[in-house]
């Protein structure tokens, strides 16, 4: 999806600003949670 693939550069460009252990944990995480949602 459009949408998806938006909310991820975003989200990679915020990871930018964060500590990279946190970055990796948070946006795996959050692909889990894309998948069973």
């Amino acid at each position: 999806m459009a949408g998806k693939d938006a909310w991820q550069a975003l989200f990679l460009a915020i990871c930018m600003c964060q500590k990279l252990e946190g970055c990796f944990f948070d946006y795996h995480f959050y692909n889990i949670k894309g998948v069973f949602m």
